[in-house]
């Protein structure tokens, strides 16, 4: 019996029904529609049952009612198209269903279509053709079939991605065409090439000859050219459209080319495919044609390998290189949410239960899908971000570095987006973490939150990437918090034993971050902007998650490609404040005393030409987590009191302050008769470790607030990347009321004397009161939450 049960849903170019047979073999049943047309609704549902993958057209509308009869078994619906309009592919990541498409491969035949379309429709081809095949022809007049002249004229880009984009140079070069485009994004390869200019759309409208429609089909966009916009065209302009459609107002097209408002048009694609708006085909001056831009031997078999090869991979338990539906990533959960909710108590039971609900709210609203995959576009080519643009094509290697506890789930995101553009790359993660796999970035393994020889190792091959990296390549580096321990490369005259020792005397006094990055960085071949000397002259997009309150570029994973305005002196000045100059390795001391005394040792400041071709963005900070926790606490009916994306200082007096603050709005809830309060903090605490015990700034947190806490009050804390302090076993945080302190006292456990003794983890290990998520492949500092109901 064959292993695989795969539909294709109409006959594709024979190259890519080749590959499926020729992978699969005897091991797979593979029916195709013999009939050359779109299969109805009926009948695509029937067909669907129980695939464990589907090949599908543009014209197959898929929905959740026809992911639902494909079955639980189904992997894929592989789109041979590069649209995927025709697809929910959010219903299809909530069935585990990957969805694909074949970008990359329309860009030639597509632009070349639109060019055909212009020089027909300006030059009344499709008319002219008419008039002599009818017989009409009696010889040259003066007068015959007057069109519009090409060289020299205004051509109006909507959407300058990878097709827009070619289509505007082929015109400019080939016809000396001015061009002015529109787009969300800046298009600076575009701009220095041809001397394209980004103009407003109501501009463009109006100053064009020619206007060429390229944007995806989303709610925005529909109806984007309509009975408007057709006022504000010039009355000899001509509109092309290759892309969707439903961008075009077909309505209005007609009657504005009946009335004159605009000269010609020429379609390929329609609103309401394949029937036209009532008038249209009638029309002298427009060209139709039914959707044949990518109609080439050459592009449509091309379309067919790769709707093929993901079909293949995703049966393989590959990720597919051209998946669309990247909610299919890895989303935290907090997985003993049954133990940790287990009370008599019903108020404190639904306390708990609600606190839960929004810790992992948060996780589920920080994973990189989210953070990056609503951020980052590659479309056909071009990588932008906000209003920047970088025209991949236009770099020799595309290279990808991380560090940092996010920085795998970061990758898998690059290559997601970026698939085989990327040339290599290295991430450094901390041992122990949910393994990530990935085909083009190699991932090393290092200790967390002490540096060792493994990190050593790991960043010594992050390094020689790093100089392997030209003017002509691009960079795409991946910064989350613990890149500063994950990635430790000290200097020649001190040893990863000593570097380890200094900063393990530093956590244990109460370091903060700054303190402990001002040490670090001086000990470090590539913090404090030294990896932006390895890097430099490549161009570089630095994307980070960060841990740090205020997000100072320089303090996040001790800035390896930010300016430092820190010294030698600040280093050792933080040896001093402690009292440790006799406890650090004499080899610390000797290397900043001779870096006091040797300026080209000293870390790049502002001023150096390193950073120029650096771009820095933060993608989520402590800031989203409070975002997101308010947001899920108002839709569970509380009031929510945002109190600050700040919290820091030590553990157990935050805590103390912050239940404290509880009972005031206790007070304030009976005032006011309010059912509910969701009090949220976050940022990140330290604790100044004097006892023998384990535990972590979060469980601390949570001990030290129990006393303070009334009966109508439930506390919680939580790192969001799953790891709280030195445990035996990975903990995130910990959750507490008053039914724990009579739990504890049942079983005769001081919360006291486990708190003067730094034993939270001990203690909650008792009550069952431990958070515990696993590594989450993020890292945006602490979540702190006191409900009061």
């Amino acid at each position: 019996m064959p292993k695989y049960n795969i539909y294709v849903t109409r006959r594709i170019p024979e190259r890519g029904l080749k590959m499926l047979y020729d992978h699969f073999g005897k091991d797979a049943k593979i029916e195709i529609n013999p009939d050359e047309r779109v299969l109805t609704r009926k009948e695509l549902k029937d067909k669907v049952k129980g695939r464990d993958a589907v090949l599908c057209l543009l014209t197959d509308a898929v929905d959740d009612e026809i992911l639902e009869a494909a079955g639980p078994k189904c992997k894929i619906f592989s789109n041979y198209a590069v649209g995927f309009n025709n697809i929910d592919i959010d219903a299809a990541a909530k069935r585990g269903i990957l969805v694909t498409n074949t970008p990359g491969v329309l860009t030639d035949a597509t632009s070349d279509m639109a060019a055909t379309l212009l020089l027909s429709a300006s030059r009344l081809i499709a008319e002219a053709d008419a008039y002599t095949r009818a017989g009409k022809f009696k010889g040259w007049g003066p007068m015959d079939f007057l069109g519009a002249d090409i060289t020299g004229r205004t051509l109006g880009i909507i959407g300058a991605g990878r097709i827009g984009a070619t289509f505007a140079r082929k015109m400019a070069k080939g016809f000396g065409m001015q061009v002015l485009y529109t787009d969300l994004f800046k298009n600076q390869s575009l701009e220095q090439e041809i001397g394209a200019r980004k103009v407003e759309m109501k501009d463009l409208l109006k100053q064009s000859d020619f206007i060429s429609v390229h944007v995806n089909l989303t709610p925005q966009t529909k109806h984007l050219i309509s009975k408007k916009e057709f006022k504000l065209m010039k009355n000899s302009a001509v509109l092309i459209n290759t892309s969707r459609g439903p961008v075009v107002d077909e309505e209005a097209l007609v009657e504005a080319l009946k009335n004159g408002e605009i000269f010609a048009a020429g379609l390929d694609v329609f609103e309401d495919e394949p029937k036209l708006k009532p008038g249209l085909s009638k029309l002298p001056n427009v060209i139709l044609a039914p959707h044949i831009a990518s109609a080439t031997f050459e592009t449509r078999s091309l379309m067919a390998e790769i709707a093929a090869k993901n079909l293949i991979d995703a049966l393989k338990g590959k990720m597919p290189a051209f998946c669309v539906n990247q909610g299919l990533q890895f989303v935290p959960t907090i997985k003993n949410k049954k133990l940790i909710t287990r009370t008599d108590d019903r108020n404190a039971k639904i306390r708990r239960k609600n606190l839960i609900e929004i810790g992992e709210h948060v996780l589920k609203e920080t994973t990189m899908s989210n953070l990056i995959g609503t951020s980052l576009q590659n479309r056909a080519g071009y990588l932008y971000f906000k209003d920047r643009c970088w025209d991949l094509d236009a770099y020799e290697n595309v290279y990808v570095l991380g560090l940092g506890k996010a920085s795998a789930q970061m990758a898998r995101n690059m290559e997601e987006i970026l698939g085989d553009r990327i040339t290599d790359g290295v991430v450094i993660v901390p041992e122990g973490i949910r393994k990530v796999s990935l085909k083009k970035i190699r991932t090393m393994y290092a200790t967390h939150p002490l540096p060792s020889e493994k990190g050593v190792k790991a960043t010594r091959q992050l390094c020689e990437l790093a100089k392997k990296a030209t003017a002509k390549d691009f960079v795409i580096l991946l910064i989350s918090g613990g890149g500063s321990a994950l990635a430790p490369l000290p200097p020649d005259d001190v040893s990863i034993n000593d570097k380890m020792e200094t900063t393990k005397l530093l956590l244990k006094c109460g370091a903060n971050i700054r303190e402990l990055n001002s040490v670090r960085k001086h000990l470090s071949q590539i913090k404090g902007g030294q990896l932006a000397r390895l890097l430099h002259p490549a161009n570089v997009l630095t994307l980070v998650i960060s841990d740090v309150m205020g997000n100072n570029p320089s303090v996040i994973a001790s800035g390896p490609v930010s300016p430092d305005p820190s010294t030698f002196a600040d280093a050792l000045g933080v040896i001093e404040k402690y009292n440790l100059e006799n406890k650090v390795p004499a080899s610390v001391i000797k290397h900043f005393k001779k870096g006091l005394k040797d300026p080209s040792l000293e870390t790049p400041k502002a001023d150096s030409p390193f950073f120029g071709n650096i771009t820095f963005e933060i993608l989520g900070d402590h800031d989203t987590v409070l975002q997101k926790a308010a947001e899920k606490g108002r839709e569970l009916g509380y009031h929510v009191i945002p109190l600050t994306s700040r919290l820091f200082g030590e553990a157990s007096l935050a805590a103390k302050n912050l239940a404290k603050l509880g009972k005031d709005f206790d007070q304030y809830r009976k005032t006011f008769s309010l059912k509910k309060i969701l009090l949220v903090a976050t940022g990140e605490t330290t604790v100044q470790v004097k006892g023998q015990g384990y535990g972590g700034r979060n469980q601390e947190f949570v001990l030290a607030a129990l006393e303070h806490l009334t009966q109508d009050m439930t506390v919680f804390s939580m790192g969001t990347d799953g790891s709280d302090g030195m445990n035996p076993e990975l903990i995130a945080g910990a959750i507490g009321d008053l039914e724990t302190l009579k739990l504890a006292k049942k079983l005769k456990k001081d919360p006291q004397k486990f708190l003067k003794d730094n034993n939270s983890y001990t203690f909650f290990k008792a009550v069952n009161g431990h958070i515990k998520t696993g590594y989450t492949g993020t890292n945006l500092g602490d979540l702190a939450m006191i409900i009061i109901s």
